[in-house]
């Protein structure tokens, strides 16, 4: 049956009923189906999601910052916790030639970041809690290292752990965290899940650990694009003199 005009009020409520029918079974088969699953399924059916929130939260002086970092540092190996869908992960393997370690611990990403880094031959991605994934981690102390740290998420909030890993079993590192506050600029957004976990200087106190040099990005928030996540680069004492003479970055003077 076909309708000349609008179709009639029932008729209306008829497909809306209908609508409302179909998404809550959609709900309870999602709700049914393992995260596994339904990460391969999306691979093959929402290819828009490869975009997820863009290389480095598609802000462009953070990927400057990045290509100076590496351009500095010359990296021998890449580390990135909370992979999410490959998105950061694929830039950063196709513009390096060294090893590049990802871990994401939910399912659903993971298989569908999984298949999306399959052809890229530097990438090495596994499913596991990050901290976990960084003790155990292939590589020698004195490794010169990027880590981006990525894996905070409401209640799971593994940074302290993270970076404490990282600072014990390390001796050559940079170590980015996204999300973070960078002070005396609000245009930066960051992540606060209630009290002690801001991330932020407040309730992360990076700059009084005397093992640590801290930087912010040099430019403003307005001048920043994409999402404008805040970001701190942490650097152990050796690295320093490669980090100093870069203008992408200001280091905090401490007291």
């Amino acid at each position: 049956m076909a309708w000349t005009s609008a179709p009639p009020a029932a008729a209306k409520c008829l497909v809306k009923s209908t609508e409302r029918i179909m998404n809550k079974s959609l709900g309870t088969i999602k709700s049914l189906v393992p995260r596994s699953w339904l990460g391969k399924v999306q691979y093959r059916l929402t290819p828009s999601k490869l975009d997820g929130f863009g290389v480095f939260n598609d802000q462009c002086f953070r990927q400057i910052i990045f290509f100076d970092l590496n351009y500095a540092c010359r990296f021998e190996a890449f580390v990135e916790t909370g992979t999410f869908v490959g998105c950061t992960t694929a830039f950063m393997a196709r513009n390096v030639s060294a090893p590049v370690y990802t871990a994401e611990i939910d399912p659903r990403n993971f298989e569908f970041a999984k298949r999306r880094l399959g052809g890229i031959p530097n990438v090495h991605i596994v499913r596991a809690d990050s901290t976990d994934f960084l003790a155990s981690l292939p590589l020698a102390p004195t490794t010169r290292t990027f880590f981006y740290l990525d894996a905070h998420w409401f209640d799971y909030l593994p940074l302290a752990n993270e970076a404490e890993l990282i600072f014990s079993k390390f001796r050559h590192f940079v170590v980015m965290v996204d999300d973070f506050a960078v002070p005396g600029d609000e245009g930066y957004a960051y992540d606060d899940y209630g009290p002690g976990k801001q991330l932020s200087l407040r309730d992360f106190q990076f700059h009084k650990d005397p093992r640590l040099a801290i930087y912010f990005p040099q430019r403003s928030s307005s001048r920043e694009s994409g999402l404008r996540r805040g970001c701190i680069v942490i650097a152990s004492l050796t690295m320093c003199s490669f980090l100093d003479g870069l203008d992408c970055l200001v280091r905090m003077k401490l007291a």
